[in-house]
């Protein structure tokens, strides 16, 4: 027994991923997002946008971070009781 409204709220989310142009195939897992920036008197704006297709790059990453979390405990004889980030994984090369 279908839902009417499901199959009208599918029908307009594909129109809004094809309008982002995400890609078919990563409509289960990706990441578009455009930032803006705005002049005060709204003259100008600045926009910068990352897109990730896929949960693939989150998967890499989450290894990487464990390989670097791993690599820190051997070297120090345990890691630094702190909060790691990502931008630790990416300043030591790890990704």
């Amino acid at each position: 027994h279908s839902n009417p409204f499901h199959s009208l709220f599918s029908a307009l989310l594909s129109v809004s991923f094809q309008l982002n142009c995400v890609p078919e195939d990563a409509l289960n897992g990706h990441a578009f997002h455009t930032y803006s920036l705005v002049s005060g008197d709204g003259s100008v704006e600045f926009q910068f946008r990352h897109n990730v297709a896929g949960r693939r790059m989150y998967a890499e990453g989450t290894t990487d971070a464990v390989g670097y979390l791993a690599k820190q405990i051997q070297a120090k004889g345990g890691a630094t009781q702190r909060i790691y980030s990502m931008v630790d994984v990416l300043n030591a090369g790890a990704l």
